[in-house]
């Protein structure tokens, strides 16, 4: 007989719902090449800068920039396909720098909208929402915070998840132990784990389906995050599903 845990195992592996994630990462150089690649017309973007770099600025300009060499490598790069990451980090580091007007707007033009938004954050130096979102939870003593929704068709599952770290973060590498999450929360307010990381749950008893929020702070700031988690449940306790930008938004609001 299959196991229970080997059975969920396999409903996760044919279609668990993934939760709305909201990572919590430095805003660097690293962070929007990471969310260009990301992109279905990344290589129509970066074709369009090598080609202006080259057209603009020369060869030895291009070489310099990226370090790309080799004849082969540079026409394959005028096609979009760059192999070396740090060849790519060169060139929107160049862009970003020397040409931030044209960085601006290839992005514009190719990619799309929600990318180039973030492109133009990095050129002008401004923090992007989840930045922003991410500084407010840390001066409020948050460190993660998530929501469990008991469904029909899964059991309590993880609706999304702010920053995933610590013992959360096994909502998003174990979804199936989302369910003891849930059930903890039907007899407590909170827990402490082994490593002194306090868990809080805000519970709306009323609710059909069930939801649990939870977050993770230090003990010192319980009571405040306990009533943060008390007001983003009546503002949710209502909608079925999230996005990332009503997420941001709501809390932002709360903070």
């Amino acid at each position: 007989m299959v196991s229970e845990e080997i059975m969920m195992r396999k409903l996760q592996e044919v279609g668990w719902p993934s939760p709305v994630t909201i990572k919590c990462v430095k805003f660097d150089l690293n962070a929007i090449v990471s969310i260009i690649e990301h992109s279905h017309k990344v290589k129509a973007f970066y074709a369009e800068l090598v080609r202006w770099l080259i057209e603009s600025e020369g060869k030895p300009t291009f070489r310099k920039v990226t370090g790309i060499e080799i004849d082969d490598d540079i026409r394959k790069a005028m096609f979009g396909e760059i192999s070396s990451k740090e060849a790519i980090k060169n060139l929107i580091d160049y862009f970003a720098k020397s040409a931030p007007g044209q960085l601006i707007n290839f992005s514009k033009t190719i990619l799309e909208e929600e990318i180039a938004n973030y492109v133009k954050y990095y050129v002008t130096k401004n923090k992007p929402p989840e930045t922003i979102l991410c500084d407010k939870l840390k001066d409020n003593g948050i460190y993660t915070i998530a929501l469990i929704e008991d469904t029909q068709e899964y059991g309590p599952v993880c609706k999304f998840i702010i920053n995933p770290q610590g013992l959360l973060q096994k909502l998003v590498e174990e979804p199936a132990g989302t369910a003891e999450f849930a059930t903890v929360s039907k007899i407590t307010e909170w827990i402490i784990s082994n490593t002194s990381e306090t868990i809080l749950f805000g519970v709306d008893n009323e609710l059909e389906p069930k939801k649990v929020l939870l977050a993770s702070t230090s003990f010192e700031n319980k009571e405040r995050v306990l009533d943060i988690l008390n007001s983003l449940m009546n503002k949710i306790k209502d909608r079925i599903s999230f996005d990332k930008f009503y997420l941001i938004n709501v809390l932002l609001g709360l903070l």
